[in-house]
């Protein structure tokens, strides 16, 4: 026992302890080290794909609000186009039935796109735009069946109408951007 006393008391014996404390606390810090940085990693990692998701999600959700309106002014365009040109009773049928089955699901997506813009988007006034077109769609709708009386009022309000819920979706459109940006925006500065 002595001996060992004595080879550990000794330079050499004293660096060789050394050594293998010093290796053993480095081994234990790098190891502790690397897993830190490693659950950070993965934490990042997770938190990115989240925030890309949701990117996603609100962007996909401008597509496809813009597309929804874009369809049912489309057929409002062709219903009312049937109407000022006089169109056969066949053809304004198949118009005004064309126009009703858009309708229908513009009504039905109406409701999903309401429930994820309130689920996405924390800012009243996109919600206020949206409640905006829904109302301007469905003044448009009674100026659409107005004109079997023949009304030239019916007529130009439509068309005004139109207008009105196309700038109603731009500005919407702009509201959803903007929050988008600012979202990003508030990430970079986050890093």
């Amino acid at each position: 026992m002595k001996e060992l006393l004595d080879f550990l008391n000794s330079n050499f014996g004293l660096l060789i302890s050394g050594a293998v404390i010093s290796g053993l606390i480095v081994r234990y810090i790098t190891s502790r080290w690397q897993q830190r940085s490693w659950i950070f990693q993965q934490q990042y990692t997770a938190e990115k794909a989240t925030f890309d998701r949701e990117m996603d999600q609100k962007y996909k959700l401008v597509e496809d609000i813009n597309a929804a309106v874009a369809a049912v002014i489309a057929h409002s365009r062709f219903a009312l186009a049937a109407y000022v040109k006089g169109v056969p009773d066949e053809q304004l049928s198949q118009q005004i039935s064309n126009y009703n089955d858009a309708v229908l699901k513009w009504e039905a997506d109406f409701g999903l796109y309401s429930i994820r813009l309130r689920t996405l988007f924390q800012n009243e006034e996109t919600l206020k735009q949206w409640e905006s077109i829904k109302a301007r769609r469905d003044d448009l709708d009674v100026a659409i069946y107005e004109l079997s009386s023949d009304s030239q009022k019916s007529i130009d309000g439509a068309f005004a109408l139109l207008e009105s819920i196309a700038d109603l979706t731009v500005g919407l459109s702009r509201h959803m951007i903007a929050e988008i940006q600012a979202m990003k925006s508030q990430s970079r500065t986050n890093k």
